[in-house]
Protein backbone atom coordinates (compact mmCIF):
# COMPACT_ATOMS: atom_id res chain seq x y z
CA UNK A 1 0.00 0.00 0.00
CA UNK A 2 1.75 3.06 -0.92
CA UNK A 3 -0.21 5.67 1.67
CA UNK A 4 1.23 8.79 -0.18
CA UNK A 5 -0.43 8.02 -3.39
CA UNK A 6 -3.79 7.58 -1.03
CA UNK A 7 -3.85 10.62 0.72
CA UNK A 8 -2.41 13.12 -2.42
CA UNK A 9 -6.08 14.24 -2.55
CA UNK A 10 -5.72 15.08 1.23
CA UNK A 11 -2.83 17.03 0.31
CA UNK A 12 -3.91 18.84 -2.79
CA UNK A 13 -7.30 19.89 -0.72
CA UNK A 14 -4.82 21.77 1.88
CA UNK A 15 -2.82 22.86 -0.67
CA UNK A 16 -5.84 25.12 -1.64
CA UNK A 17 -5.68 26.60 1.65
CA UNK A 18 -2.27 26.68 2.39
CA UNK A 19 -0.47 27.43 -0.70
CA UNK A 20 3.10 26.89 1.22
CA UNK A 21 2.04 23.50 2.35
CA UNK A 22 5.28 21.49 3.11
CA UNK A 23 4.55 17.81 2.54
CA UNK A 24 6.67 15.65 5.10
CA UNK A 25 8.03 18.46 5.80
CA UNK A 26 10.88 18.47 8.58
CA UNK A 27 11.84 21.36 11.07
CA UNK A 28 15.12 21.65 9.29
CA UNK A 29 13.66 22.51 5.54
CA UNK A 30 12.14 25.92 6.87
CA UNK A 31 14.29 28.53 6.16
CA UNK A 32 13.44 30.88 9.66
CA UNK A 33 11.19 30.31 11.88
CA UNK A 34 9.76 33.53 11.14
CA UNK A 35 8.65 32.01 7.36
CA UNK A 36 4.54 31.49 7.80
CA UNK A 37 4.65 27.67 6.62
CA UNK A 38 1.91 24.52 7.23
CA UNK A 39 3.87 21.59 7.57
CA UNK A 40 1.64 18.33 7.29
CA UNK A 41 3.30 14.77 9.25
CA UNK A 42 1.47 11.28 9.26
CA UNK A 43 1.64 8.56 11.49
CA UNK A 44 -0.06 5.35 10.65
CA UNK A 45 -1.43 2.09 12.59
CA UNK A 46 -1.59 -0.62 10.08
CA UNK A 47 -3.74 -3.45 10.65
CA UNK A 48 -2.89 -6.82 9.27
CA UNK A 49 -4.61 -10.36 8.85
CA UNK A 50 -3.10 -13.62 6.21
CA UNK A 51 -0.07 -11.51 6.10
CA UNK A 52 -1.44 -8.46 4.19
CA UNK A 53 -1.96 -5.09 5.07
CA UNK A 54 -5.97 -4.98 4.58
CA UNK A 55 -6.01 -1.45 6.13
CA UNK A 56 -4.52 1.74 7.95
CA UNK A 57 -5.45 4.30 10.07
CA UNK A 58 -3.62 7.18 9.37
CA UNK A 59 -3.59 10.25 11.72
CA UNK A 60 -2.46 13.53 9.83
CA UNK A 61 -1.17 16.32 11.27
CA UNK A 62 -0.74 19.85 10.35
CA UNK A 63 1.51 22.03 11.82
CA UNK A 64 0.89 26.16 11.17
CA UNK A 65 3.24 28.67 12.30
CA UNK A 66 2.11 32.35 11.49
CA UNK A 67 -1.06 31.41 9.95
CA UNK A 68 -4.00 30.68 11.75
CA UNK A 69 -6.87 32.72 9.96
CA UNK A 70 -8.17 29.42 8.45
CA UNK A 71 -9.45 27.46 11.14
CA UNK A 72 -12.63 27.63 9.41
CA UNK A 73 -11.57 25.98 6.06
CA UNK A 74 -9.31 23.47 8.52
CA UNK A 75 -12.76 22.39 10.28
CA UNK A 76 -14.39 21.97 6.58
CA UNK A 77 -12.13 19.37 6.32
CA UNK A 78 -12.23 17.58 9.38
CA UNK A 79 -9.40 18.87 10.90
CA UNK A 80 -8.92 19.54 14.80
CA UNK A 81 -7.24 21.49 16.75
CA UNK A 82 -5.07 19.93 19.75
CA UNK A 83 -2.75 22.22 20.12
CA UNK A 84 -4.20 25.10 21.21
CA UNK A 85 -2.96 28.48 19.66
CA UNK A 86 0.73 29.93 21.12
CA UNK A 87 2.99 32.81 20.89
CA UNK A 88 6.51 31.46 21.11
CA UNK A 89 9.58 33.84 22.07
CA UNK A 90 9.89 35.39 18.94
CA UNK A 91 6.64 36.20 19.05
CA UNK A 92 5.02 33.55 16.19
CA UNK A 93 1.89 32.09 16.21
CA UNK A 94 1.90 28.10 16.57
CA UNK A 95 -0.80 25.60 16.11
CA UNK A 96 -1.54 21.62 15.38
CA UNK A 97 -4.54 20.48 13.94
CA UNK A 98 -5.45 16.67 13.78
CA UNK A 99 -7.07 14.55 11.19
CA UNK A 100 -7.53 10.58 11.50
CA UNK A 101 -8.67 8.87 8.67
CA UNK A 102 -8.97 4.70 6.94
CA UNK A 103 -7.09 4.04 4.10
CA UNK A 104 -8.15 0.06 2.79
Amino acid sequence: MDITDKLKSEVDRLKAVFPNLQWYGKKRDLNTIDDETAVLTYTTDTKNADGKTHWAMVTLTLYLINDTAHTHELYQLGYELVDEVAIDEQFNATAAYQKRAVLI
